[in-house]
């Protein structure tokens, strides 16, 4: 049972269950060895039942190209599988059409999201079951990734509505367009951190749209907190104003003074912010 005695690697045993003739090398008389044939150790798996295991009308022994594809088993990267083409998106020794991994990236064809080209990751950012490396739009705006200025980002697209974020969302080369931008940086007040440009961010200025009011800037007696320190026109001096009349009103204006008044009999006034200073309008009640 443990002899071989045609010398065709097979034991004896093992060629009698299986009906072969153990005292023949060659039992389909193919010109291959039944050795070969059933252990699939030859140039192309054949049957060594069969001196024609292609069906092809062309004997085993002689036959050059198993699938009958038109290349020569000699140089077919798929010898059983029919493919013409010769497609090898690994440059592997084996063709796409019997390869488990065309792109051999360690992810089986079956399971791969991009078959033919490597991504080991299998991101698929708008998850439509094609893998970023090949999907022609990855972000799944509709919009071909070669047209489109932000490829990742589903919000930006040619034909986009702008917002104002700092993006060109729309494609058109422009940022915020159409938003403020009060100190005409080209950055828009929503992203500028210090939209009046005088050098003191948003954060920290009480007046972020006024540039001659921020942080260290020197007190005018304007009524206006110009050093954000909470209190306006401190350092002002006062001018005290003795009004005498008891009739009529009268428009008292001092520039760059605060304005207190001193009369004797009781009065109606307003003060209001003016370019040159206060104006305190009155009259006697």
């Amino acid at each position: 049972a443990d002899e071989d005695s045609d010398g065709d690697g097979l034991y004896d045993g093992f060629e009698h269950t299986r009906k072969m003739d153990f005292l023949d090398w060659d039992g389909d008389a193919d010109g291959r060895c039944d050795g070969h044939e059933v252990l699939g150790l030859g140039p192309i798996p054949t049957d060594p039942f069969d001196d024609d295991s292609d069906d092809d009308g062309i004997a085993d022994c002689v036959d050059g190209d198993t699938d009958q594809d038109g290349v020569p088993d000699s140089v077919d990267n798929c010898v059983d599988v029919e493919n013409p083409g010769q497609a090898n998106s690994d440059n592997d020794s084996l063709g796409n059409a019997c390869d488990a991994d065309d792109d051999n990236d360690g992810v089986l064809d079956e399971d791969d999201n991009c078959p033919e080209k490597t991504n080991q990751d299998q991101g698929d950012m708008d998850e439509d079951g094609l893998g970023d490396a090949c999907d022609p739009d990855m972000d799944g705006d509709g919009v071909a990734n070669e047209f489109d200025c932000g490829p990742i980002n589903p919000g930006v697209y040619p034909g986009a509505v702008e917002e104002c974020n700092g993006l060109d969302d729309n494609c058109n080369t422009l940022l915020d367009e159409g938003f403020p931008d009060t100190d005409f940086d080209q950055l828009a007040d929503c992203i500028d951190p210090d939209d009046d440009g005088d050098l003191d961010p948003d954060i920290t200025d009480c007046a972020p749209l006024d540039p001659d009011v921020h942080v260290g800037a020197v007190e005018q007696c304007d009524g206006l907190d110009n050093n954000c320190n909470d209190s306006a026109d401190e350092g002002c001096p006062a001018v005290t104003f003795t009004i005498r009349e008891r009739t009529g009103f009268y428009s008292v204006e001092a520039e760059g003074y605060r304005v207190n008044m001193s009369i004797g009999e009781p009065v109606t006034g307003t003060v209001s912010n003016q370019n040159a200073g206060y104006i305190l309008t009155w009259g006697i009640k």
